[in-house]
């Protein structure tokens, strides 16, 4: 296969023999692509400066398979100034796209939410909205979309008045205020999600708890090095 000048992110350079890597290539028509860069760690190799992740650049690739051999790379735009919890949260969307989108698959929708997503976190003053509303979406783009607004014992829609137990495979179910087992979310902050409004301090800490639960779930507990990171912080 032969792919000329694909917009692309790169997600994840890791060092592949003496001087080349093994990337990880976020690309609209393709989806997560794997290359190698062969010389891309040699300064003698006569290759352009490395490539940098959160800048979206142009790639040319070939080969058969899965992993696939670099043959070009042009750099489209500014790299964005990123430094502390605002760089750590970029690594962290990075790392949950690698984690979770499968080789090969286009999965349609992904290049443009997670574009979007690098440029609110670069100029954003909070980066906890920027990153719940880039989980839902992730997860509803793979297939994996919440239920936030219908309760699955009664059927009846979420009240925004009431708390729910979570359950993630099949929604939320009213329970009782006394009850301290599960994970318990309040009407109130299923709805504010649903409807990607999270202005209220007590929502976003909910929409936390709960979207790390789920993600925790789909990854099977293992876990990520970037939420590593936010501990330093």
């Amino acid at each position: 296969m032969k792919v000329d000048r694909q917009p692309g992110y790169l997600l994840h350079a890791r060092a592949y023999r003496e001087s080349s890597q093994l990337l990880d290539v976020l690309t609209p028509e393709f989806g997560l692509v794997r290359l190698v860069g062969r010389g891309t760690r040699s300064r003698a190799s006569g290759k352009s400066t490395p490539i940098q992740p959160f800048c979206e650049g142009l790639f040319s690739w070939r080969g058969k398979g899965e992993l696939h051999t670099l043959a070009a790379h042009e750099e489209i735009e500014s790299v964005p100034v990123m430094q502390g919890t605002v760089l750590v949260s970029a690594l962290y969307v990075n790392e949950l796209a690698v984690r979770l989108l499968a080789p090969g698959d286009p999965c349609p929708g992904m290049y443009e939410c997670y574009r979007s997503t690098i440029l609110s976190l670069s100029s954003a003053v909070s980066v906890e909205p920027a990153l719940r509303l880039f989980e839902k979406r992730f997860l509803s783009l793979l297939g994996y979309e919440l239920n936030l607004t219908v309760d699955m014992q009664s059927g009846e829609t979420v009240d925004a008045e009431a708390i729910y137990r979570y359950d993630i495979e099949s929604g939320p179910v009213a329970a009782c205020r006394e009850t301290s087992e599960g994970l318990l979310i309040s009407g109130r902050t299923l709805l504010a999600l649903e409807q990607e409004d999270l202005d209220d301090a007590r929502v976003l800490h909910e929409a936390k708890v709960l979207m790390r639960a789920v993600l925790n779930w789909h990854m099977d507990g293992r876990p990520l090095r970037s939420r590593e990171l936010f501990n330093h912080l």
